[in-house]
């Protein structure tokens, strides 16, 4: 137990002084986790808060196009900008930077005289299904305007169609709006007795919750997706530090000197994992509490630590162990430290994008479900999702943790065989 708790004084004297070293292993960590978060918070916030900036080029004189402006400007769908009915367009994508817009909506000429006809269509249509006569003029043809939507080329695909619905949307309601006022005449005349049907007005209606949670202060945000995938791949990107520490060993001839002494090298092996474990189970709580504590201070969503503390610190303790001994392995098959520092982070990355970090797993290819589950990196970042968008406990995520401790045997296993082959051992 002396001789361990010497090497662990060693190992930790030799990180000390690596001032570099130590700041990427916290500080470029904690510089990323903010970045990333505040960028997907604010693209969640133009998605999920309305934010989307609309111009408003309205070429129609009539008002029903005033009657549709009025219902989406009801809805505070979005923030709108009008621009001159002569704006060509040649000169959208001008207004369109001038205004910061993604979204231009071109309202044609004849838009109130062809809805008008349309509803008169209907309106006399339904009134003969009614048996109703009426003095409602009917048109033999269905008149077709079109409006125009302009999208800024930046605009995802996925949001484009979610804007082309709400804009159909919105002239339904107010095309059903204006028919059934058309009808409510066509029957009662112009005395009034009742007060017209109101659309807006629904009993039944549709809301959303997240599978789990019964707490609306646990709802997932940016933080509690972007804070445990990137605090994961800060772990394993110790593999620069750890693995050059290793390869410095070696050429510099501390591994025979290290042979000689009276104690096993397995000592020397084990206190430089508990080490960097040790700096691993730090890193996590060090980023964790900036997310809980100080993202609220940069306009950004707290994280919510869960419930379950238990199952926290053992999938803490075995994904820290996981990147340690991938780490180990790295920096004992490398020859140089250029070899680990480059193979090292360029396999993190590679790592990372396949594990779900950049790219959800739920959109990758089908091809490639097999490649990602063969990473630790997938089910490091599924049982922290677990833990923290599903509140599950230590018993559900045990299934997770178990490819965990077989890529630790593998990588563990890995490294004592080059360390053989080397005669370092």
């Amino acid at each position: 137990m002396f001789k361990l708790l010497i090497a662990l004084e060693k190992e930790f004297l030799l990180l000390v002084k690596d001032k570099v070293g130590i700041a990427l292993l916290f500080v470029m960590p904690i510089i990323l986790v903010i970045t990333i978060t505040a960028i997907q918070n604010n693209t969640f916030k133009m998605v999920n808060e309305n934010t989307t900036r609309l111009l408003i080029c309205n070429r129609d004189s009539g008002q029903l196009s005033s009657k549709l402006l009025h219902t989406m400007d009801s809805l505070k769908l979005f923030q709108s900008y009008f621009i001159s009915p002569a704006t060509s367009l040649e000169n959208l994508n001008d207004s369109m930077k001038l205004h910061d817009a993604m979204i231009t909506l071109l309202i044609p000429e004849r838009f109130s005289v062809s809805l008008q006809r349309n509803i008169d269509r209907k309106v006399a249509g339904s009134l003969e299904g009614f048996g109703i006569q009426n003095q409602v003029t009917k048109s033999e043809h269905l008149e077709r305007t079109e409006i125009k939507t302009y999208y800024h080329p930046v605009l995802q695909e996925s949001y484009r169609i979610s804007m082309l619905g709400t804009f159909n949307s919105l002239v339904a309601m107010t095309e059903n709006q204006l028919m059934v006022e058309n009808i409510y005449k066509a029957i009662n005349g112009e005395q009034k007795t009742t007060k017209p049907v109101d659309l807006s007005e629904r009993g039944i209606v549709v809301q959303e919750g997240v599978a789990g949670y019964t707490d609306k202060n646990s709802v997932p945000n940016a933080t509690q997706h972007n804070v445990p995938a990137w605090t994961i791949f800060a772990m394993f990107f110790m593999v620069v530090s750890l693995g050059g520490s290793i390869v410095k060993e070696k050429l510099r001839g501390s591994f025979i000197r290290l042979k000689i002494l009276p104690t096993s090298y397995f000592i020397n092996i084990l206190a430089k994992q508990l080490t960097y474990l040790f700096i691993s189970i730090a890193m996590v709580f060090v980023i964790f509490s900036i997310g809980k504590f100080v993202f609220p201070y940069l306009d950004l969503p707290g994280l919510n630590i869960p419930s379950n503390l238990i199952g926290l610190l053992t999938l803490t303790i075995i994904t820290g162990w996981c990147a340690v001994s991938y780490a180990l392995c790295v920096g004992v098959f490398s020859q140089t430290q250029e070899q680990c520092s480059g193979f090292g982070a360029v396999s993190i990355v590679i790592l990372a994008a396949v594990g779900g970090v950049f790219v959800p797993s739920f959109a990758m290819p089908a091809s490639f479900e097999l490649i990602m589950k063969s990473t630790p990196f997938y089910w490091s970042l599924r049982s922290f999702y677990d833990l923290f968008l599903e509140n599950k406990g230590i018993t559900d995520i045990g299934l997770n943790l178990i490819p965990l401790l077989l890529f630790i045997i593998l990588f563990q296993a890995a490294a004592y065989i080059g360390l053989k082959r080397k005669n370092l051992i």
